[in-house]
């Protein structure tokens, strides 16, 4: 999952909390939660990934009110009484801490580093994998706690206040990941190197029409940007389509996106080409949502799979 609030599609909560007790909503490409009320914590919609091991991250900032807040996440979330919490304050505090049964407890509390968490914005991680739970805050990890209350359940963004009301926090480019790979409690810090070989970098977030790809209704296909999403409507049993960008040219790559299966079955594939020098020759890196891997060679008008399986 990646979140860039760049439009309402419906997916989140929006509007006024009961009894006017907060308010969240879409403005500017963030998504501001408000705490009118003192000692008092809300959250998004939660998501559900199906995995209870996930790496969460997100940019925060603190768009108004005292420093003296909480900004962060839920995860393992069941219901409003059963669920962690992980979070840090403007002013260097953090904190994990946990609901059973609408029992809470603090799991791990205390002051960061001076100079660690910024007093205003924040790119804010936390990993909830295996039973252990682990936050950093700007690439530095603040602390990890072992706990096995809640083994599953979903995911969200948190906000808090404390003996002062009205805190607006922003938050942006909010990203779900998994960390079953990652190893318990690791948190990956966010890859900000080159992607291609020759130093180069090309970032695509499919926010607007003005980048390389070519997009319109076609024969067997349709391709578009929607909600930030660079979209293949196949309208076409064993059909390809692709698209390549000739902002990068270079030998050594790697390649990194988000993909989405909007549709209801499973027999498809997506994924990458690179190398490519014309229809006849590139190469075919792709998945299926089924689990089926395809790893293609594209020779002369050819086909030969070095990997179909």
């Amino acid at each position: 999952m990646n979140e860039t609030f760049s439009s309402d599609d419906g997916t989140w909560n929006l509007g006024y909390w009961p009894d006017n007790t907060g308010v969240d909503e879409i403005t500017n490409g963030e998504y501001r939660m408000t705490v009118y009320d003192t000692t008092y914590m809300i959250w998004s919609k939660t998501f559900d990934f199906y995995t209870s091991d996930l790496g969460l991250e997100v940019d925060a900032r603190l768009h108004a009110g005292t420093d003296d807040n909480g900004q962060g996440f839920i995860c393992r979330y069941t219901d409003k009484d059963n669920f962690y919490f992980l979070y840090i304050g403007n002013d260097g505090w953090y904190s994990i801490n946990k609901f059973v049964n609408d029992e809470y407890e603090s799991l791990l509390s205390g002051w960061a580093p001076d100079g660690v968490i910024d007093p205003v914005v924040n790119k804010i991680g936390a990993s909830c994998a295996g039973d252990t739970l682990t936050l950093e805050v700007n690439g530095q990890v603040l602390g990890s706690v072992q706990d096995s209350s809640h083994p599953y359940g979903a995911v969200g963004l948190f906000t808090r206040t404390y003996d002062t009301a009205n805190i607006t926090i922003a938050y942006d480019n909010f990203i779900v990941y998994d960390a079953s790979d990652a190893g318990y409690g690791d948190v990956p810090p966010s890859y900000d190197g080159p992607m291609v070989g020759d130093g180069s970098n090309l970032y695509e977030d499919f926010e607007d029409e003005d980048g390389p790809w070519i997009l319109g209704d076609f024969d067997k296909s349709s391709t578009y940007i929607e909600y930030g999403w660079l979209t293949y409507e196949m309208r076409s049993k064993t059909w390809t389509s692709w698209d390549v960008t000739e902002e990068v040219y270079a030998s050594d790559v790697n390649m990194q996106a988000y993909f989405s299966n909007d549709s209801g079955g499973t027999d498809n594939q997506q994924g990458f080409i690179c190398r490519y020098q014309d229809d006849d020759n590139y190469y075919l890196i792709s998945f299926g949502s089924d689990g089926y891997l395809r790893l293609g060679l594209r020779k002369n008008g050819k086909w030969e799979f070095l990997l179909d399986e």
